[in-house]
């Protein structure tokens, strides 16, 4: 297996991953099925998306059933493997969900402010991240780190 094909399965769990949590937009779907859908090529020798797609009705049927047998019998044959990347999209998907559904404010608010203690950084009591410089990874942040 290479690097790209780990790549797009990579690819096509995350698409999977999401589809569990949320309903896909249509542009998401159509990436999605083309992802599963070269997934699925890489495990027919000699075709690729762009010959599949001149093929017949039956013929692509055959050719889909051939590569999603052999895409199955990968997922078994590598059980720790599929798990870890399963994991690994979830955890991709709820770092994405955090970034994107964060609140509006980069700095938790003062809990003075805030008295149920929303935002409150690890620390002393009372200790928020209102005075820390923006580059300060102590408290994460939404850039890959």
């Amino acid at each position: 297996m290479t690097p790209e094909s780990l790549a797009l399965i990579a690819a096509y769990l995350m698409c999977s991953e999401t589809a569990e949590t949320r309903v896909l937009d249509r542009s998401e779907v159509e990436t999605c099925t083309s992802l599963y859908m070269e997934v699925k090529l890489g495990f027919v020798p000699d075709v690729d998306v762009e010959e599949y797609d001149t093929m017949t009705t039956t013929e692509r049927a055959e050719i889909n059933q051939q590569g999603y047998a052999g895409y199955v019998a990968w997922r078994v044959a590598n059980p720790e493997l599929v798990e870890q990347m399963e994991a690994d999209a979830v955890g991709q998907l709820a770092m994405v969900d955090h970034c994107v559904n964060r609140p509006s404010s980069d700095k938790s608010p003062d809990p003075a402010v805030s008295p149920d203690g929303w935002g409150q950084a690890v620390g002393d009591i009372g200790d928020t991240n209102a005075d820390v410089d923006p580059g300060d990874a102590t408290y994460g942040g939404c850039d890959g780190r």
